[in-house]
């Protein structure tokens, strides 16, 4: 038995019953031709769109791969193949270049050769362009990560300037301790005046230690600590004009695939501007 569908006329608005394995019908109130894939492509692609927001991804898939049996050069179901392949729930998802990574982003960019092949020498533009895309995504995504590096290299100097002077504090104090007792075992069992003596030695010899610590050590790591930190605000600068560059040639290569989008007439969520130049604005 043939599956029966309804649909509706797009000039008259009359009702019109669509057998699927027909190719191509007219409307009997009107006349207006009808390719009843095109239509039923549609369908399917819409479908396939709310299942991905759905998380569906299996049941996406087989509605793409319906379509590609009948049109292997779909460049809207061959993206939508590629996306469900990632786990992305559409092309939006990748307005900015955070949205998708990992795994994801992964096998977007594995996937991305074969693909544009499938779509043959008219499509596979659209699919290079969106390898720029995700090879602009890495990019951002590497810079980031190294961007979000340098505080902790802060830290990490910090530490250890205060980590070498707590060392040394410890050697003084335990310095101070042994010299500590010796006077006091001088001051009570032998010559109570040696005992002072010694004291007042080990006193002096600390504080003078100290001094020179202050003078000859400290000093010399807090000059080092400084030069640690200006080449690392350097550095950081200098990432942060490398992501700057990469964010806003995300923005550009995005903004070039959605003027390619197959989708005609589908709204585009609001593409990612970067950070600066949003200020800059």
């Amino acid at each position: 038995m043939r599956e029966l569908v309804s649909y509706t006329c797009s000039t008259c608005a009359g009702a019109l019953i669509v057998d699927r394995k027909q190719k191509v019908f007219e409307c009997p109130f009107c006349g207006n031709a009808f390719d009843v894939v095109s239509l039923h492509r549609k369908e399917l692609l819409a479908d396939a769109a709310v299942n991905m927001q759905q998380m569906e991804f299996n049941a996406a898939k087989e509605k793409f791969e319906s379509v590609l049996e009948s049109e292997p050069h779909d460049v809207e179901a061959l993206r939508g193949l590629l996306l469900c392949g990632a786990g992305v729930p559409s092309i939006n998802s990748l307005s900015t270049p955070y949205k998708v990574k990992g795994d994801s982003l992964e096998s977007i960019k594995q996937s991305l050769p074969g693909t544009a092949e499938r779509a043959g020498e008219e499509g596979s533009a659209y699919f290079y362009k969106m390898t720029e895309l995700a090879d602009l995504a890495d990019e951002c995504l590497t810079v980031k990560d190294e961007r979000e590096r340098f505080p902790k290299a802060v830290e990490k100097a910090f530490q250890d300037m205060s980590q070498k002077r707590n060392t040394r504090t410890l050697v003084y104090s335990g310095l101070f301790f042994i010299g500590a007792v010796i006077s006091a075992c001088l001051f009570c069992f032998n010559d109570p005046i040696l005992g002072i003596i010694c004291a007042l030695i080990c006193i002096g010899s600390i504080a003078l230690v100290r001094i020179i610590d202050y003078f000859l050590i400290e000093m010399k790591q807090k000059e080092k600590y400084s030069e640690i930190l200006a080449d690392i605000h350097h550095d950081e600068r200098v990432v942060d004009a490398r992501l700057s560059a990469a964010e806003e040639a995300y923005d550009r290569v995005f903004r070039e695939l959605q003027a390619m989008d197959p989708a005609a007439g589908v709204a585009q969520t609001p593409v990612f501007r970067p950070q600066m130049a949003q200020t800059e604005e």
